[in-house]
């Protein structure tokens, strides 16, 4: 669940790694929108997602439940939305919904992947397509 946002602070402009100093007020700034982020994160799957992520990998309700150790029942309890899964659980489907590749070594299956594109992934890095370089020296630091 990548976040993309703004974070004020003090960067060094000469800087290819683009490091950076952040005041408490800078930090202040982002701080409700990374908890609201977190607090979705963490939040128990809904009906809807786990019904995608269960249909996606092609698996019943019934194989669902059992091959996670959720119960046969389970799965048609959290679609209803009569139960909701556990944190655990959560993180395992939405581990599953990033690695579809890891469903037929918990299966034991050898079986093809899930067609379709999974959710994309942040580039990885510092954004800026550059490694990170020297230090700054001599330049001045300014707000961002």
């Amino acid at each position: 669940m990548p976040l993309t946002y703004d974070q004020p602070a003090w960067w060094c402009s000469a800087d290819p790694a683009h490091e950076y100093v952040m005041t408490r007020d800078d930090m202040r700034a982002t701080e409700t929108l990374l908890k609201a982020h977190r607090d979705r994160a963490m939040a128990p799957a809904t009906p809807d997602e786990v019904r995608a992520i269960r249909e996606w990998l092609h698996v019943s309700k019934r194989g669902a439940g059992e091959v996670l150790g959720a119960g046969a029942n389970a799965f048609q309890k959290y679609e209803e939305g009569s139960v909701k899964p556990s944190q655990g659980m959560t993180v395992l489907l939405r581990l599953l919904k990033l690695h579809p590749e890891l469903w037929p070594q918990l299966t034991g299956e050898s079986r093809h992947q899930p067609a379709g594109q999974g959710p994309s992934e942040a580039p990885a890095g510092n954004g800026s397509g550059r490694s990170a370089g020297q230090p700054c020296t001599g330049a001045e630091l300014r707000p961002q």
